[in-house]
């Protein structure tokens, strides 16, 4: 039997009066099984009960894991098993006991030896790793990704860090987003520290969380400067339902992502795993040599300033949320211009019946196109695949409206031509239009703020609704006056004709004069 560690104290019930806890360190299959590094328990503590504590605290340990595992206790390896055998006999098992400060270590066989000379002389272990470095533009620091792989074993230690200049960032399993296993890194509420989010791709679209990957944080995790960082875990990210790791590739591919600049739209700052993102703004692909990121017992890479084990596939790829630029621009200018132009167009100058139908079916068709873009926008995102949002929903009662304000006005004309006065059509097909162009601008700024528009543009929006809103008004305004004024002097006139052909009649009853009446006309402009 091996002898006692010679730290511990010896003999029934010595060390028993003080309390306090002892340090318990996990290794490889133990930390994946703890899913624990380090952990404190309660102490004094027979030596002898420390497995049955550790089987009540994680049960099935034992079996799986410390049946084949060593022990280390302070500065000499112990044989749990055997004090296990002797334990309550006087003077035997029930003698060695863990103190309170004591460092206790749970060591898998392959990597004993290494880490047992590591924890009880104090020696700093390197650990492998493969390393990859995208340099970004100043003053923005680098992005970073590392990895490691236990000896033995299928848990994946990643480091991951970016600038906070990007609202996430990311990396994925595979060479492209389809099947790919992803981790998205953004900050979290408060920006005070960082959400880790796991998520599974299905194609071009946003990842979507996965609660059955395992990934736990580590120390170092958090947001430090302008860098967001997360040293982490996985037990479970080397094989997925939809993929794998192959762990004996020397050129395993991955892909990258950063989301939009801060200065782009309002920076992502959530609590929850599956926050919606917006569309990356950068992306690329690099490849790592799984081989060397393989050994040791787990854990970060010891060295991150230099990118070894990687290599980058071509320079980044910058990219824009073009359906939304399109989705956004397309509905703006056909609400927020072309349709107050066909009220001018008709109304104004050249005051012209064929010039106001040309316009407003353009400006419907943009309409359509814009609503279009937002319903395959609407598929790209979790946050609106369900259709279920405010401006979703009046978006869908807007494109119906637009027709069918488009098909009134077009029946009201049809009427109108074979009648040859005005028809209940018209009057619905003035006062419904109205109604759309407004609903449409005010859906307008819903959108901007649902999609995380900067204040900025928010702003810019409201500015350019209102001068233009201010103008059309003032422009109808103007010529509803003129009209009025020309009412008013062709009144005049009909009234002083009237006058005169009156006093002709009276003064020569000869002559007979035929009286004009005249009627002011109620001109609706608008």
């Amino acid at each position: 039997m091996t002898t006692p560690a010679s730290s511990s104290t010896q003999g029934q019930g010595q060390g028993q009066g003080q309390t306090g806890t002892f340090q318990i360190h996990y290794f490889a299959t133990a930390a994946s099984f703890t899913q624990k590094q380090t952990e404190s328990l309660a102490a004094p503590l027979p030596l002898w009960k420390l497995f049955s504590v550790l089987e009540e605290r994680y049960p099935g340990i034992r079996e799986k894991v410390l049946v084949s595992c060593g022990v280390s206790l302070g500065m000499e390896y112990v044989d749990v098993e055997e004090l296990e055998k002797e334990g309550g006999k006087e003077g035997v098992g029930e003698g060695v006991v863990i103190k309170p400060g004591d460092e206790v270590g749970i060591i898998p066989p392959v990597t004993f030896l290494s880490r047992l000379s590591t924890f009880v002389v104090g020696q700093t272990e390197s650990t492998p790793g493969s390393v990859f470095i995208l340099p970004l533009q100043k003053p923005s620091t680098n992005y970073t990704f590392a990895v490691n792989i236990p000896e033995d074993s299928q848990d994946v230690y990643f480091h991951l860090s970016g600038p906070t200049d990007y609202s996430w960032v990311a990396v994925g399993t595979g060479d492209e987003m389809k099947d790919s296993l992803m981790i998205l890194l953004y900050s979290n509420r408060h920006g005070d520290n960082v959400t880790v989010s796991p998520r599974l791709c299905s194609g071009e679209q946003e990842p979507v969380f996965s609660s059955s990957l395992d990934v736990v944080t580590l120390p170092g995790t958090g947001i430090a400067g302008n860098t967001m960082t997360v040293n982490a875990r996985c037990t479970n990210c080397s094989h997925w339902k939809t993929g794998s790791l192959d762990l004996q590739s020397t050129s395993q591919p991955w892909i990258y992502a950063l989301g939009p600049k801060s200065s782009e739209s309002i920076p992502l700052k959530s609590d929850s795993k599956s926050a919606s993102i917006q569309r990356h703004s950068e992306y690329g692909r690099f490849f790592m040599d799984m081989k060397q990121a393989t050994g040791g017992a787990g854990g970060i890479p010891s060295s991150l300033t230099t990118a070894t084990g990687s290599r980058q596939d071509g320079n980044p790829s910058h990219d824009s949320n073009w359906p939304a630029i399109i989705h956004g621009l397309a509905a703006c200018v056909a609400f927020v211009i072309f349709m107050p132009v066909g009220i001018i167009v008709l109304r104004i100058f050249p005051s012209s019946v064929r010039w106001h139908w040309v316009n407003q079916t353009f400006a419907s068709i943009l309409a359509i196109v814009g609503i279009l873009f937002g319903f395959y926008l609407s598929t790209m995102y979790t946050k609106s695949d369900s259709f279920n949002s405010a401006h979703q929903i009046i978006g869908i009662v807007v494109i119906i409206a637009v027709l069918l304000q488009w098909f009134v006005g077009f029946w009201h004309h049809r009427l109108y031509k074979k009648l040859q006065h005005p028809t209940h059509y018209g009057v619905v097909h003035r006062h419904f239009g109205r109604g759309v162009i407004i609903l449409a601008i005010v859906n307008g700024g819903i959108g901007l703020t649902w999609s995380s528009a900067t204040t900025k543009m928010v702003l810019a929006y409201a500015i350019i609704v209102a001068v233009l809103g201010v103008l059309t008004i003032a422009a109808l305004l103007w010529k509803k006056a003129v009209a009025r004024r020309q009412t008013r002097m062709r009144f005049t006139e009909e009234l002083e004709l009237h006058q005169q052909e009156t006093r002709i009649k009276n003064n020569d009853n000869s002559y007979s004069s035929i009286s004009r009446v005249p009627s002011e006309a109620n001109g609706r402009l608008w």
